[in-house]
């Protein structure tokens, strides 16, 4: 749909995409499942809805409280994974993450929310 969209105005299909939602939340989808493999085969669930992903996200991923209440004070959910998803690039790219760290916060967290 979006090379549709790209076809009929100036702007290429790269920024339609950029701000689409549902790519937003494959791409980051993505990148937990191949960069973070031991949060996916740790059985927590990543919520789907783009809302509660960037919500999820800014509450899971480990970065500074200054970092967290700026992305809380976005107003848009795209804002909001368009932000995160730059965050675990470089993140990732430059291993800011304790990739172990995070994942038994995650998994700590939703055994904590399941009881």
């Amino acid at each position: 749909m979006t090379k549709y969209y790209a076809a009929l105005t100036p702007w290429p299909a790269f920024v339609y995409e950029s701000y689409d939602e549902r790519i937003l939340v494959e791409r980051i989808h993505q990148k937990l499942r191949n960069e973070l493999k031991g949060l996916t085969e740790s059985h927590t669930s990543v919520p789907l809805d783009a809302t509660e992903l960037s919500f999820w996200l800014a509450q899971n991923l480990t970065m500074d409280d200054s970092i967290r209440l700026q992305i809380l004070k976005m107003d848009s959910s795209i804002q909001r994974l368009r932000f995160e998803l730059s965050l675990l690039q470089n993140a990732v790219k430059h291993n800011f993450i304790s990739i172990l760290c995070w994942i038994q916060r995650s998994l700590l967290l939703s055994m904590i929310f399941h009881f």
